[in-house]
């Protein structure tokens, strides 16, 4: 019994990574303001969809087909492993879903992420970083070149 509570843990917590690469490629590919309502409109319907609040075989047969590509019914189904109670498919289909979601929303999220970080650095003015930088010069590879009034210090940066 005590074993069930300790894998129970160890699920959720592994678990939530998908939803948590969900929410973070949501967070920056979304404006702060439609952020909350388009977070809620996805997760809502994939908690119900996937059978968390009611039992799937409730369900219509193509939800229930379509339930089957969502990750809290496989985490669910993890779940329902441990003690027992689940539908019977293999523990590797569910792990292997869970984990491509996380790989998917988690490679979505760095593109997301280095596009903004990218458009950012080449809107940020150079005299806000450092007093004594020179204004960037572009050359024909697309690099950066950053070098200080004194030409002690030079710093690349590559945006390819």
């Amino acid at each position: 019994m005590r074993w069930q509570w300790i894998s129970l843990f160890f699920i959720f917590v592994l678990g939530s990574l998908p939803f948590c690469a969900i929410g973070m490629t949501l967070g920056l590919y979304l404006k702060s303001s439609s952020a909350p309502a388009t977070v809620n409109l996805i997760y809502l319907p994939m908690g119900f969809l996937s059978g968390l609040w009611m039992p799937i075989n409730f369900l219509p047969e193509v939800m229930q087909q379509f339930a089957n590509i969502l990750p809290p019914y496989h985490l669910a189904q993890l779940a329902l492993k441990i003690t027992n109670m689940d539908l019977g498919f293999p523990v590797v289909l569910h792990l292997s879903v869970l984990a491509v979601y996380a790989l998917l929303f988690i490679v979505l999220a760095l593109k997301s992420y280095n596009k903004k970080a990218l458009a950012g650095l080449k809107r940020k003015s150079l005299s806000v970083l450092h007093p004594d930088i020179k204004r960037p010069e572009e050359s024909k590879f697309n690099n950066l070149w950053f070098t200080s009034l004194n030409n002690s210090n030079t710093i690349f940066i590559n945006f390819k």
